[in-house]
């Protein structure tokens, strides 16, 4: 009987304890709530996630830059098939793609492929890729285009595999952390001016205090997601005072915090685009997993978030998939005014910190 007691009382404190954890993670709501006028990019396997969250959710968001990235759900599920899905490519058909996608929309797991009539992608490869080789980049472009969208590319810099930018990282043709590279193009600009059908301003001096820390605990479903405990997101001020556009912006494999600190965030453009135009810059956060089958830290676009693999049964590019779910739920909260931020501000060492 006292044992039994003790139990009960062991039990009832520990889920008081997960109750109080879980009621904190979102206790310093923001005051803003983002325009529905959405847009994403990202770079590799973040590129990957770009192309199936826009597919997914192609109803809700505007359009996407799409950075060195493979096709979508090249793979089918296997991972026998990433080779042929970054470099080979010799098995790679975009009508099959196609094939693909649409079995998912009859399924309702994606939006109607029709909303990409006219939809605005802009999409980047380097000429000496090494790692998704351009003609491969150049077969996502392909399935894109089938669907009908409003497509841009920028082919000809002669850069490696890493994210280009005008005034950070690498020299252009380096591969290496922090798969950024300077090849003087403004990466992010090209992009969001495309997808926007207009000029940005110039890049403004961005503000360190913007940029908050969040929990991304309360998104994490199951135990495969890969999701780290902690996403970031730059709020300008202005946005404080008005409804703001969001745009989501994805790291690569190798690019988690653990890897290159806050370089993706510092070190890509994003922060002073959006400081000049008042832009809520979301950067959610993977973390490495080797026990899941990701021990690069890379956005899931080959299936290793999935709980009970079945042939033909993929929920990962889809809204099922575990990492698109908690990316669209960031994206909802947002709209709604429900979205909360850490109470404590980023340690400034830490904002500075470099691989």
């Amino acid at each position: 009987m006292i044992k039994s007691t003790l139990f009960h009382l062991f039990l009832l404190s520990f889920i008081g304890s997960v109750l109080s954890n879980n009621s904190t993670e979102s206790d310093n709501l923001i005051n803003i709530k983002t325009s529905k006028d959405t847009s994403i990019s990202g770079f590799s396997s973040g590129g990957a996630m770009t192309g199936q969250m826009l597919v997914a959710y192609s109803s809700e968001i505007k359009g996407a830059g799409i950075f060195s990235s493979p096709p979508y759900f090249c793979t089918k599920g296997a991972a026998i098939s990433l080779l042929d899905c970054t470099t080979t490519g010799v098995s790679l058909y975009s009508d099959q793609i196609v094939l693909a996608a649409k079995g998912f929309e009859q399924l309702g797991q994606i939006d109607k492929l029709s909303n990409f009539k006219n939809k605005k992608i802009y999409m980047y490869s380097g000429k000496r890729d090494s790692v998704v080789w351009n003609g491969v980049v150049k077969k996502n472009q392909e399935f894109f285009h089938k669907l009908g969208a409003d497509i841009t590319t920028e082919y000809t810099l002669s850069a490696e595999h890493a994210f280009p930018t005008d005034f950070y990282g690498n020299t252009c043709g380096i591969l290496g952390k922090p798969f950024i590279n300077n090849c003087n193009y403004d990466g992010p600009k090209e992009a969001l001016e495309y997808v926007f059908g207009k000029k940005l301003l110039p890049n403004e001096l961005y503000k360190d205090e913007n940029i908050k820390s969040f929990s991304q605990r309360k998104y994490q479903i199951g135990y495969k997601h890969s999701l780290a405990d902690t996403g970031y997101i730059y709020i300008p001020d202005a946005c404080y005072e008005k409804q703001c556009e969001l745009h989501i912006v994805f790291h690569g494999c190798l690019q988690t915090i653990d890897d290159i600190g806050l370089d993706y965030i510092y070190g890509t453009g994003y922060l002073g685009l959006a400081e000049a135009n008042d832009l809520v810059i979301l950067f959610p956060q993977i973390k490495k997993s080797s026990l899941i089958g990701n021990p690069q830290g890379c956005w899931d676009w080959w299936g290793y978030s999935e709980t009970i693999p079945k042939p033909l049964q993929w929920t990962f590019p889809t809204k099922y998939g575990v990492q698109i779910q908690a990316i669209h739920n960031m994206m909802l909260d947002l709209q709604d005014g429900t979205f909360g931020v850490d109470s404590f501000p980023i340690s400034p060492d830490f904002l500075k910190s470099s691989y």
